[in-house]
């Protein structure tokens, strides 16, 4: 049973909500460096792609972290910017989140990047030190999606793995790239090992 009774949805909104994906991933420090990383990234980008052009979702919800956040949000901006018809919601998680970046010592220039190109931004309410922001963020965009895309590690408890876990306790259909893989070589980005369901 889904741990939490959403609200029914007008059919407008329905419409909405089934072509709605939200994406959620690691930051920086967790994630890998130099080759491993662009093959990881070139396997999110053909994912991306191929959920835009076979699956269908023209609405997404980033969380406006650096790291996957960040280089999800870079692929959907070309694809808008290449002519895709794509509507992209920047999720900010607390009203002082810029604090929040520069206390992990997160790139500014990124956070900056999302806010000019997002077509919405939602703020949270709350404050950098409050209990729980990141997870209420994360539950945020889960209950406004359809499905994720998440780009973690298969074990631990990181807030990706908590989003993930939510979004499968809902229904959602979801697509997991593990973050990293025995190589070099590396896979392919369509040979990159990804777990799947419903997308």
């Amino acid at each position: 049973m889904p741990e939490t009774q959403l609200p029914l949805l007008s059919p407008d909104e329905f419409a909405v909500w089934e072509r709605s994906l939200c994406f959620t991933g690691h930051r920086p420090d967790k994630l890998p460096k130099d080759e491993m990383l662009d093959a990881l990234l070139a396997a999110m980008n053909f994912h991306i792609s191929r959920i835009v052009n076979t699956a269908g979702f023209d609405r997404f919800y980033i969380g406006l972290a650096d790291g996957i956040d960040y280089y999800a949000a870079r692929q959907l901006f070309s694809l808008r910017d290449a002519g895709t018809p794509l509507h992209i919601i920047g999720v900010q998680p607390c009203e002082d989140y810029r604090e929040v970046y520069r206390f992990f010592r997160h790139n500014m220039r990124h956070f900056d990047e999302m806010l000019r190109q997002c077509d919405e931004i939602t703020v949270l309410p709350g404050r950098r030190f409050d209990k729980g922001i990141f997870l209420e963020r994360n539950r945020y965009m889960v209950q406004h999606s359809a499905a994720i895309l998440a780009v973690c590690d298969e074990e631990g408890r990181s807030g990706s793995r908590q989003a993930l876990g939510y979004a499968k306790q809902l229904g959602l259909a979801w697509c997991h790239l593990p973050v990293t893989v025995s190589g070099p070589p590396y896979p392919a980005p369509q040979d990159w090992p990804a777990e799947r369901y419903g997308i």
